[in-house]
């Protein structure tokens, strides 16, 4: 979440189902003069791990990326997802066939939603446009879900609240199209069944 006191970004884990807190809350975003906001976050059961994502803009406007441990410290630094940008909102989802990140948002020059994809690895591609709308009052809210079949996503956005816009976007890597769930390497004694993903 952005921190009401200042520009920075914070975060803290919740139980699932019971809703408790759990840990300390972790500073995602130092404080800056920067104007910061629209943070989201994508778990990586792989990595056991989360990607965080948010806007930080004002002379310039960026995506901003951070990996954050399963325990919720901070892992390495922030780095640029994409050298744009808006307040208004931004998608993240991890797609489990290709163990990659994407990350939707209104442009604040173009307006449309563009993105940007984080591998596995953490490392930002280039950005793209998703949408081309030919809006001329603006599109915001983008948002972002993974198919749990395909190397897809499915980006939606608001034309200024005129109308809903939807895009499917597929991944360019396919290089973890299989993976071995269970069991783990080196694993002795356990039944013949197999899962694939």
């Amino acid at each position: 979440y952005t921190d009401p006191t200042g520009q920075g970004i914070q975060g803290r884990r919740i139980r699932a189902g019971s809703l408790e807190p759990q840990g300390l809350t972790a500073i995602i975003e130092e404080y800056s003069t920067d104007d910061v906001g629209t943070p989201a976050a994508a778990y990586d059961p792989v990595n056991n791990r989360y990607l965080t994502a948010w806007y930080r803009g004002r002379f310039s406007f960026n995506t901003m990326g951070r990996m954050v441990a399963a325990d919720g410290t901070p892992s390495g630094d922030r780095f640029t997802i994409a050298p744009n940008g808006t307040h208004s909102e931004l998608g993240l989802a991890r797609n489990s066939r290709t163990g990659t990140f994407l990350t939707v948002f209104a442009h604040h020059d173009i307006l449309d939603i563009f993105g940007a994809q984080v591998s596995a690895a953490g490392v930002p591609e280039p950005m793209f446009q998703v949408t081309v709308s030919a809006s001329t009052t603006g599109v915001d809210y983008a948002r972002t879900a993974a198919a749990t079949g395909r190397p897809q996503w499915l980006v939606t956005g608001n034309n200024f609240w005129d109308k809903a816009l939807g895009q499917r976007v597929e991944s360019g890597n396919t290089s973890a199209g299989v993976q071995k769930l269970t069991p783990v390497n080196g694993a002795i004694g356990v039944p013949g069944n197999a899962s694939l993903l």
